[in-house]
């Protein structure tokens, strides 16, 4: 897959994915939130397979924490008292791992495959525009959901 079409694939799929399933309640949220992640990392299981720059295996970390995020959602909206383990700060600092993991795996797609054009990586304005765009991204999309699913304890 050619880095532009991963791009043009894998970035309304990510936002679609971040959004979309919140605008739905329930099973249809769920449901919603499998479908776009299947998507995802799909599209991303294919660019690592062409770029091997990375094993095709690693595509499943970009799509972990927004599934983590809508499972957890589902688990404290049927059951609060089955989701309180995990607002210890263990599982938060895990939520924000999996989003640096994700970031990585997202960086390392967008280097250039073997049969495109290489460029350093300092000198790629392409990889170095969609870097900035996919840590600003990852970051946003963890600020956000983090303070729904861990909320600070007012102890």
């Amino acid at each position: 897959m050619k880095r532009l079409h991963y791009i043009y694939a894998s970035a309304p799929l990510a936002l679609a994915l971040n959004n979309v399933p919140l605008l739905l309640s329930g099973a249809c949220q769920l449901a919603a939130a499998a479908a776009l992640a299947l998507g995802l990392w799909a599209v991303v299981w294919m660019r690592l397979y062409t770029n091997r720059k990375l094993r095709p295996e690693f595509s499943l970390l970009t799509v972990l924490p927004q599934s983590v995020f809508y499972g957890l959602r589902a688990l404290q909206e049927q059951s609060p008292e089955a989701a309180a383990p995990f607002a210890a700060p263990f599982w938060s600092n895990l939520y924000f791992f999996l989003w640096c993991a994700a970031a990585f795996v997202a960086l390392r797609a967008l280097f250039a495959s073997p049969s495109e054009e290489k460029l350093p990586a300092k000198r790629d304005p392409l990889f170095l525009f969609m870097a900035i765009l996919t840590v600003a991204f990852c970051f946003a999309s963890w600020a956000g959901s983090v303070t729904s699913l861990f909320p600070l304890s007012t102890t």
